[in-house]
Order: C-alpha cells, then sequence, then structure tokens
C-alpha cells in the first residue's frame, strides 16, 4: 500500500534550499539520495516561465524488514506557490516492510513541516481516493 502526502507552503526560498534541507536532514541520515533533478523553464519547454520543478529518490535499508524502503518526493514551484508530492510504495508485500515505508514518509513529512510546508491532501488506502488533511480523518498519526 502507498503512502502518499501532498504539501504546500509560499515559496520563501528556492526549491534548492528545500532538496538541501531534506538531504542532510539528521532525521533522514540512514536514507540515501539515489537520484536528484532540478530541472528549470529553460530546460523544459512545457512550463511557465518562473516555474520550477526538482525529484529525489531516496532510499533506506531496515534490517528488521530484511528489504528496503523508497520514497520519491517531487517538488513543483509556481510562481509563489511551492507543492511537494510524497510518494512512498512499498517495495515488498509484507506488513513490516509497509511500516518502513510509512515511517519514512513521515520523517520526510516532519523536515517539510520544520520549514513551512503545511499538509494539504494525502492518499487514503481504505476508501483509494484522495482525502483532504482536514476531512476529520487524523492522518498526522497514519
Amino acid at each position: 500500500m502507498p503512502t502518499m502526502i501532498q504539501m504546500k507552503r509560499r515559496a520563501v526560498s528556492d526549491i534548492l534550499a528545500v532538496i538541501e534541507r531534506i538531504r542532510y536532514a539528521s532525521e533522514l541520515s540512514k536514507a540515501k539520495v539515489l537520484y536528484s533533478k532540478v530541472m528549470t523553464e529553460k530546460q523544459a519547454t512545457l512550463m511557465d516561465p518562473g516555474n520550477v520543478v526538482a525529484f529525489l529518490y531516496l532510499e533506506q535499508y531496515y534490517q528488521r524488514a530484511e528489504g528496503k524502503a523508497s520514497l520519491s518526493i517531487l517538488i513543483t514551484q509556481e510562481e509563489d506557490v511551492q507543492m511537494v508530492m510524497i510518494i512512498s510504495p512499498t517495495t515488498r508485500n509484507t506488513l513490516i516492510l509497509d511500516r518502513a515505508d510509512i515511517d519514512l514518509g513521515k520523517r520526510v513529512k516532519k523536515v517539510l513541516v520544520e520549514i513551512g510546508f503545511e499538509p494539504d491532501m494525502y492518499w487514503d488506502d481504505l476508501s483509494e481516493r484522495w482525502e483532504s488533511w482536514f476531512d476529520g480523518m487524523n492522518p498526522i498519526t497514519r
């Protein structure tokens, strides 16, 4: 079951600062950044001027689960709003590894909250649809 969290904030710094905060956060010291890419409107003809997109792929080995949890992070900036999509699909069909993916996603969410991002939407596995963070559920404990 994937964990998907969407967050947003007003742009108070550039996307590179967000990437650096994730990359060097003490909460994520055991996770490895396997891939990182930033694109500006100069590199992509379909993007409006001033927009930037960044993608990170993290992976962490969990000894207890005997497997790796992975996490994809897509960061976009359109005008003065930055959006982050955190997606952590389970790499093996075990309950322990599923919890590892959720843990990794929550730690990234915590880092982003510390720099001003607010949770916006999350994927509800039970209903298989996007839920607003404020729909009465308590996804912070998820």
